[in-house]
């Protein structure tokens, strides 16, 4: 283990944990499924948030060194904003930016055009 991914008392330091792999993602996703639910909106459920995750982490494999925080909070973020955060649509896109401060990739969400589109039509003002 680094010197990042530990605590203070030596333990693993959770915040700045790397996703890992497929598996650990889908438990991440599972552990966080009922705040998923509470910000997603009725045309989209919270398995195919999951799902959309899963998609734009086998599609760029650098998503998986992400700290596991700023993961769940870009897919949150998606979720919030009810967006397509696999990148297949060209809604949004989860982007792994490295952190030259402490050293971590972290990950950020990221609408795409469509997906501004698909936000101004949705508020009624167009």
């Amino acid at each position: 283990m680094t010197a990042a991914m530990t605590g203070p008392n030596g333990g693993a330091n959770t915040a700045l944990a790397k996703v890992g792999n497929r598996n650990n993602l889908k438990a991440l996703l599972d552990a966080v499924r009922s705040s998923i639910l509470d910000v997603v909106p009725k045309h989209l459920t919270p398995e195919r948030i999951m799902k959309m995750a899963l998609i734009a982490a086998s599609r760029q494999p650098r998503l998986f060194e992400c700290t596991r925080e700023s993961f769940l909070q870009s897919v949150m973020r998606a979720s919030e904003l009810g967006l397509d955060c696999s990148g297949t649509l060209g809604s949004g896109y989860l982007v792994p930016f490295r952190n030259k401060k402490n050293g971590t990739t972290e990950c950020q969400f990221i609408p795409g055009y469509r997906g501004l589109i698909e936000l101004a039509r949705r508020s009624g003002q167009i």
